[in-house]
């Protein structure tokens, strides 16, 4: 029977649509993991646990596997390297290795954009006090302090001055050994959604990204497709199309970042994957392209469908606690939002119940307790979006 392998599996409420449309295309869907198996038993075959950081124990199991592996794919960042790896050894399709480095590790990512003249900040590479010390004599404030490879904005803060710098590095260098200075770039941001097959870059749309209040830039919504002029959609299409060919992406989604600046758009990262958030079923509800098939579709070597055959709006509002502490009241939707037909999903994570305790920053990162997501024909869906997500009732102690 024909497989698809997924590496790793993520949280439900964001990537469960992916492995539903592994069953709908009649695969044998085969999940390797490192933790115990929970949500995804509804909609896969077969669960091996394994250590995902051991290409020789991934590869072993595979080779001994009865059936025929048609394809190896993931959606979770921190795999993305090691299933390109495994998905050379197998001769499938998948992200050539030395391409999943560069988006692996975004020194590495910056250094091929200034190699290939793609628009990005400026960047210092920091492994060490002294290099921090030193980083206010080649950077101008304020500057962005990251891990180097990092995920979902975590440990990602705006900083004003050195003193403060020296500071972030000292809470945060114990979780990493790499971090990044870069040049705070101004400017709203956005996505491109995409996939590469064969060379080709089939760029499907731009989504406008909404961000936490600064120093921080935790993601609390989205709208696709950003409104945008003719002209700097184009621009900001050439721009993320013109950093994908710089880090060498192949055969594999891209979710590239921009921010559009006074000068244009400005490349911030690229990731070859597909974009989280439910940005895939934004995509879907608005133009009728289904990232998550199309992507799987690649993996097992099929010929892509990216017609779009729809023409309307859709956003996500993420739910996130307003400040560090214990919830009392889990939240809930208004009675406006409740009775809104152009609503899709609400959703509660299940982790969000009476008594637990929740970090903000700079406490912790990606503190989400649910989120909610809206569709329909016109581009007012985006004001009403916003709105009603203020409306959403909560209590934290």
């Amino acid at each position: 029977m024909n497989t698809i392998v997924f590496i790793g599996s993520g949280a439900k409420d964001y990537r469960y649509y992916i492995l539903e449309e592994a069953k709908k295309l009649g695969l044998y869907v085969l999940l390797l993991n490192d933790q115990p198996l929970s949500w995804e038993s509804e909609y896969i075959d077969e669960y091996i646990k394994t250590d995902l950081t051991s290409e020789e124990l991934i590869t072993n199991i595979l080779r001994k596997h009865p059936n025929k592996i048609k394809g190896i794919t993931t959606y979770v960042e921190g795999f993305v390297p090691i299933t390109a790896t495994i998905c050379k050894r197998f001769n499938l399709v998948g992200l050539p290795p030395k391409a999943s480095m560069k988006v692996r590790n975004k020194y590495m990512m910056r250094k091929c954009f200034f190699n290939q003249n793609v628009p990005s900040p400026k960047v210092l590479n920091i492994q060490n006090t002294h290099d921090i010390e030193n980083a206010g004599e080649k950077i101008d404030f304020p500057v962005v302090f990251k891990p180097a490879e990092g995920w979902s904005s975590i440990g990602v803060v705006k900083i004003e001055n050195s003193k403060d710098l020296l500071y972030e590095y000292s809470q945060q260098s114990s979780l990493a050994n790499e971090f990044l200075i870069e040049e705070y770039i101004e400017g709203p941001e956005f996505s491109v959604e995409g996939i590469v097959q064969g060379g080709e870059i089939h760029t499907v749309g731009v989504t406008q990204k909404y961000l936490s209040n600064e120093p921080y830039f935790e993601e609390v919504g989205h709208d696709f497709p950003a409104t945008l002029s003719s002209e700097k959609f184009k621009e900001i299409l050439r721009v993320a199309s013109k950093g994908v060919k710089a880090l060498d992406i192949d055969d594999a989604p891209f979710h590239a970042e921009l921010r559009l600046t006074k000068k244009g758009p400005v490349v911030i990262e690229i990731a070859a994957r597909l974009g989280g958030d439910c940005i895939p079923l934004l995509v879907n509800l608005s133009y009728g392209i289904n990232l998550a098939r199309e992507s799987i579709k690649l993996a097992i070597g099929e010929k892509l469908n990216i017609t779009k055959v729809k023409n309307n709006y859709s956003s996500i509002r993420i739910i996130t606690p307003y400040k560090t502490g214990v919830i009392e009241k889990i939240p809930e939707p208004s009675q406006e939002l409740k009775e809104n037909s152009n609503l899709i999903d609400f959703r509660v994570h299940s982790r969000c119940k009476v008594g637990e305790y929740y970090h903000t920053p700079p406490d912790g990162y990606f503190s989400r307790l649910g989120y909610f997501i809206m569709a329909g024909e016109g581009k007012d869906i985006y004001e009403k979006a916003s709105q009603l997500g203020c409306q959403i009732q909560m209590k934290i102690k």
